[in-house]
């Protein structure tokens, strides 16, 4: 399997044929401190190690915040004074805080991105 910037493939089991599907990430460069949105990347599953070195990749959950602003995986949204951290839980994004709550998924368009955990981790510490 080959997955790129924009595009995941995977088999469609029912007919045998290559399907591909939006997939939209942001990446975050370890050593130099800097988050991309459009960078070109391309990765094979053996090469993710590599990568995970390097970069620290958050897909687009496909929700926006109350302004219309993208939720990625790593965000830290903002809804009624409390701060949640936008996680990959089983099988759909999630919002939770201390490890354990979770955000109902009516609120999302009531949060607000204030940030992301790479690049200001430090607002979670007062949570």
């Amino acid at each position: 399997m080959v997955y790129s910037h924009h595009f995941g493939y995977h088999l469609d089991s029912t007919k045998g044929k290559l399907m591909t599907r939006l997939i939209k990430v942001r990446a975050y460069n370890i050593k130099d401190k800097v988050m991309t949105y459009d960078r070109p990347m391309t990765w094979t599953v053996a090469s993710l190690n590599q990568i995970s070195n390097t970069w620290i990749v958050m897909q687009f959950t496909g929700l926006h915040d109350k302004h219309g602003n993208e939720i990625y995986e790593g965000d830290i949204i903002q809804c009624e004074k409390t701060y949640w951290v936008v996680k990959w839980d089983y099988a759909e994004f999630a919002a939770e805080r201390n490890d354990c709550e979770l955000l109902a998924p009516v609120m999302w368009n009531e949060t607000e991105v204030i940030g992301n955990i790479c690049e200001h981790g430090h607002l979670l510490e007062s949570t």
